[in-house]
Order: C-alpha cells, then sequence, then structure tokens
C-alpha cells in the first residue's frame, strides 16, 4: 500500500469480536523501529486509540482518515491495529505502508 506525504492515509476495516469491543489501538511507525530503544530512523508516528462509537459493540466498520504530515519522512512503515474487547482478549491485524513525496506519486500514477 501507498500513502502520499502532506495527504490522508484512508483506513477502512471491518471488525468483528466474539465480547464487546473497548477499545481500537492504531499504531504506525518507521520500518525497523519495533523496539523503542532504536532511534536511528526518524519518521513520522501514530498511536491512538479510538473508543467513541466503536466500543461496546461486537461488529463495527473502523472508517478514519489520518493526516500525514507534509514533513514526513518518506519511506517504508507498519500499521497495526489492536483490537481488545471488555474481557482484555486481543487481535490485531497488521500492514505495510510506503509514505512517497507529492511528486513520487504523480509520477506512479503515469
Amino acid at each position: 500500500n501507498t500513502a502520499t506525504i502532506g495527504q490522508n492515509l484512508h483506513l477502512k476495516a471491518e471488525m468483528i469480536a466474539d465480547g464487546k469491543i473497548d477499545k481500537i489501538q492504531l499504531r504506525i511507525h518507521p520500518e525497523g523501529e519495533e523496539h523503542e530503544h532504536e532511534t536511528e530512523h526518524e519518521g513520522w508516528e501514530v498511536d491512538t486509540l479510538y473508543t467513541g462509537a466503536y466500543a461496546n459493540v461486537r461488529n463495527t466498520l473502523f472508517h478514519e482518515h489520518i493526516a500525514i504530515p507534509a514533513g514526513a519522512e518518506a519511506g517504508h512503515y507498519h500499521l497495526h491495529i489492536i483490537l481488545t474487547d471488555k474481557e482484555g482478549y486481543q487481535a490485531t491485524a497488521e500492514a505495510e505502508i510506503e509514505l512517497v513525496a507529492p511528486a513520487a506519486a504523480i509520477h506512479q500514477q503515469n
């Protein structure tokens, strides 16, 4: 998946839990920064908790637009969506994203 710096990352996923949903956590970090002690590569990071309309239901459509700041560094990133239910059980989905500069996105479309 490719996303353009300075635009929105469109996320849409159907979430199904055995119990009622407590929270959904979204984490995005540069590739290679799986561990907190690795600080050689600084890039765009997201760590956000969602409740509201997503909580207290068993099924929901997770639909968010995440702003990618103009100063974000191009490169490969990992995305994690972690669903936690009211009993504390978790399910995780992961994806890789490549952030590209706006000029690179135009070139890829041609």
